[in-house]
């Protein structure tokens, strides 16, 4: 992933769109990378196709997850500054494409639970 996103940003979307389109069609769960926002055609697929729930994370608990950030090329000035930098750009677009959104501090478990309850008060 980190070659096609560095070389060819743009092309890297296309191909996301593409499984995006793939993967709706099976009724699946697809966790998205953040940035799939940036592609506005894939937004509306993903909204007329199902629910979208934003996993909200705050900034320590994002930092932690990508731990040094390796294979990760748009994380290359460092790790915390490039996600607080990422959040504040697109957050405004993550709430527009969410349905829901969900509080993702805490352990896996709890989190499932809070987008099970998401899902039963949307659908």
């Amino acid at each position: 992933m980190a070659e096609l996103l560095a070389g060819d940003e743009a092309g890297f979307r296309r191909l996301e769109r593409a499984e995006v389109l793939r993967l709706a069609a099976s009724n699946a769960v697809i966790a998205c990378g953040g940035g799939v926002v940036l592609d506005a055609a894939t937004v509306a697929l993903m909204r007329s196709t199902g629910m979208v729930v934003l996993l909200d994370a705050p900034l320590d608990g994002l930092v932690a997850r990508v731990g040094a950030g390796e294979g990760r090329p748009l994380l290359v000035e460092g790790v915390e500054p490039a996600l607080a930098r990422i959040a504040t750009a697109r957050r405004a677009l993550y709430q527009a494409a969410a349905h829901a959104v969900v509080d993702a501090d805490g352990p896996p478990e709890a989190v499932a639970e809070r987008v099970i309850e998401a899902w039963t008060t949307w659908s």
